[in-house]
């Protein structure tokens, strides 16, 4: 797991430097279409799709100088599993360095490995009736780079890289997709683990679009795969090779058992380039305080349109890569915030912890591990076989997982409870209520008809900054595009009890034809005639980016316009202030998505008084909607600029909230869960109103009843 093994300044070099390589005799790849669909339901279903509460031990196999293996004892690892009871067990078979946990003929094993520690495992699994996955680094192998640098990506220069990155632990280097490194390196390790250990799955790390290969190998492929050498720099035939080893990775699995499952961690839905996701569970670690909360909430709202199983990895250990200080363990608190950001949205938790440096696990981990294992059952029934209930999406058309994170962290915190999609995955008719582009280009005439469609059947579109110079966007829109970046840095908008709220960033000029104007856009005091600027004041100065509210002073142009076009409405916003709210989270900001939401939808799905940090998630199954609490709050302030008190301690309670969910009839019955206690409530226009009680981590509401058909499918 490159991400909480690799140390920033190693990370950044690897990225900077790597560009690899490959034999130049290497035939390139065949079509990918020499395997069928890979994807194997009616395996997944018989027991993966069964666990809510799984585990993983990182045991990673990089430090050379300690002995290995040696701590695994049947004992010690019986009474942890029969004590945290997992539907499932990860344990190392290759790291990045490329060193085993078993010997192979390849001679890769761990030079003081301790016995066969794998078999231990494998035999106290199938006792204590758990499954067991194996852990391999895919495209990143130390050992393989040392003994074959012809296997190495190759810049555009054509140069093969001759440096490995040394530094214990991390071993490791990355390795071109299209070498023999899958037929002579990854095949002789598959057949070994599978016809050793028979594991139920295997788990495969390392296989991410992080570097390009220029070699002659890839241009062969680029060649017949695209009919273009030099198509091999571009992205679709770096997704596409990338794509091609994962495939014949699968392809091999289930040929030496058809029934094992295979994931490959950490890796994007490459839909943008017609690829599939060839694998059984989408997967990704996601640790703290590395990574906020929120990634491992969104990532489970991207992988929830996918149509396969999805889970999440969060460690036990505030995992402080790069901050300069120890990693330490977390408080239960944080444990259970964090598997439940994972288990509201559809996701399996996986609780991931370290062992002592010889392998046996910690008990004191374990009793935290059984803990967490016990709140989870106690809420089982309302993590399994639940779906989206697709209320609205945030589309994008980039690699990245989350799409556009700062609008979805934004509608997060309106309580709008997004999925994340890619704009290759719409298909009519669409089941959101409300789309959000945020800055999202190459939309074709077809897309942009079928959004047309979308509206004037009842939908809302929401339109963000450059998403409006797509062809046929402004038509859709209302608007005429004048001027890109009219006014830059920032602009204000009045807010509707009259506060004004900065949104900082660049402003086009847009000027009405069909739509109406929602929001002008003021200036900052001073923007107009450059004051502020001629006095060389910083961007952070107290007094920049304020609106003289006595005498605010028009930018000439809208903010927001809005055009009603058949039963739905296209909305606008003329800037793009949400990459910004993803990192600095400005409170004008949420205040003017909350604004922006309330105007566009009135009576919403749900409504609710509850802050910003509160996570809600809306999850459908039968004929029941489930309306997920989660309580987000740190617990401390975390505001002190270059601050190291980043291990967030207890969570507070909170609460009472109000809420109301919007359905075509009187619900049959409401409970408030874990517990199945009947909730009162009231029906009031068409709306179920009801109060929330006092939370510590997580409660949900159990609606029985479907709610409101949406207006696009009406």
């Amino acid at each position: 797991m490159l991400k909480h093994n690799l140390p920033i300044c190693v990370l950044l070099w690897c990225l900077w430097q790597v560009a690899g390589y490959a034999r130049a005799d290497s035939p390139p790849p065949q079509p990918a279409a020499e395997t069928a669909t890979l994807y194997n339901p009616a395996t997944v279903n018989q027991w993966y799709d069964k666990t809510a509460f799984n585990l993983l031990v990182d045991y990673y196999t990089e430090i050379p100088g300690r002995p290995y293996g040696t701590g695994i004892t049947a004992e010690n690892l019986r009474n942890s599993l029969r004590m945290c009871r997992p539907g499932y067990v990860i344990y190392y078979a290759k790291g990045h360095s490329g060193t085993t946990a078993f010997k192979s003929r390849l001679g890769t094993e761990h030079p003081m490995l301790g016995g066969d520690p794998l078999k231990v495992v494998r035999q106290v699994t199938r006792e204590c009736g758990v499954k067991l996955i194996l852990y391999y680094s895919g495209l990143i192998d130390g050992a393989a780079a040392e003994r074959h640098p012809e296997w190495r990506p190759a810049g555009g220069d054509g140069k093969r890289q001759t440096k490995t990155v040394k530094e214990i632990p991390y071993r490791m280097a990355p390795l071109c997709a299209s070498s023999r490194y899958f037929d002579d390196w990854v095949a002789p390790h598959l057949e070994e683990i599978i016809g050793r250990y028979d594991p139920d799955g295997i788990w495969i790390d390392g296989c991410w679009e992080w570097f390009t290969c220029y070699c002659d190998d890839c241009r062969k492929a680029a060649t017949a795969q695209f009919g273009d050498g030099n198509a091999v720099g571009k992205p679709e035939f770096q997704a596409w090779a990338r794509d091609h080893f994962r495939r014949r990775f699968t392809a091999l699995v289930r040929r030496l058992k058809p029934a094992c499952l295979v994931s490959f961690g950490n890796t994007t839905p490459v839909v943008s380039y017609g690829f599939t996701n060839y694998m059984d569970y989408q997967s990704g670690d996601w640790f703290s305080p590395s990574n906020h909360r929120y990634a491992q909430s969104l990532a489970m709202r991207r992988y929830t349109t996918l149509g396969i199983p999805y889970e999440a990895m969060t460690c036990d250990t505030a995992y402080a890569l790069g901050l300069g200080t120890r990693s330490l363990p977390k408080t239960l608190d944080r444990m259970l915030q964090e598997g439940a950001s994972v288990l509201i949205n559809g996701g399996k938790w996986i609780y991931w912890t370290y062992p002592m440096s010889h392998g046996a696990l910690i008990p004191s981990q374990m009793r935290r591990a059984k803990t967490c294992r016990d709140w989870v059952a106690e809420r089982e029934d309302l993590w399994l076989g639940t779906q989206s209930a697709r209320w609205t999406a945030v589309v994008h058309n980039t690699t990245d997982i989350f799409g556009s994170p700062g609008v979805a962290k934004a509608l997060v915190e309106a309580h709008h409870s997004p999925d994340i999609i890619h704009v290759a995955q719409l298909k009519e008719p669409i089941p959101y209520q409300l789309l959000v582009f945020d800055g999202v280009g190459g939309l074709n005439d077809r897309q942009v008809a079928m959004l047309e469609r979308f509206v004037r059947g009842g939908g809302m579109l929401l339109s963000v900054g450059a998403t409006a110079q797509n062809p046929g966007m402004p038509q859709l829109l209302g608007i005429e595009v004048v001027k890109d970046r009219a006014l830059r840095d920032e602009g204000h908008v009045l807010l509707a009890d009259g506060s004004p709220a900065c949104l900082p960033c660049d402003w086009s000029q847009v000027r009405p034809t069909s739509a109406e104007t929602w929001w002008k856009l003021y200036q900052s005091w001073g923007q107009h005639d450059g004051k502020v600027e001629q006095a060389g004041a910083p961007i952070s100065y107290p007094i920049t980016a304020r609106l003289d509210e006595e005498r605010p002073a028009e930018a000439g142009m809208p903010a927001v316009t809005a055009r009603r076009l058949g039963r739905g409405l296209a909305v606008h916003v003329a800037g793009d202030p949400f990459p910004g709210f993803q990192t600095f989270g400005h409170p004008t900001v949420r205040a003017f998505t909350k604004n922006l939401l309330d105007r566009m939808q009135p009576q919403p799905l749900l409504a609710t008084d509850a802050p910003s940090w509160i996570e809600i998630s809306l999850r459908t199954r039968g004929d029941e909607l489930l309306v997920h609490f989660l309580n987000g709050n740190p617990g401390f302030d975390i505001s002190v600029v270059g601050s190291q008190d980043l291990f967030v301690d207890e969570i507070p309670e909170v609460g009472p909230y109000a809420a109301s969910v919007r359905s075509a009839a009187r619900p049959k019955a409401v409970f408030i869960e874990p517990g199945h206690k009947p909730l009162d409530f009231q029906w009031r226009d068409g709306r179920a109103c009801f109060t929330v009680p006092r939370l510590k981590i997580h409660a949900c509401v159990r609606l029985c009843i479907l709610p409101d058909p949406l207006p696009s499918k009406t």
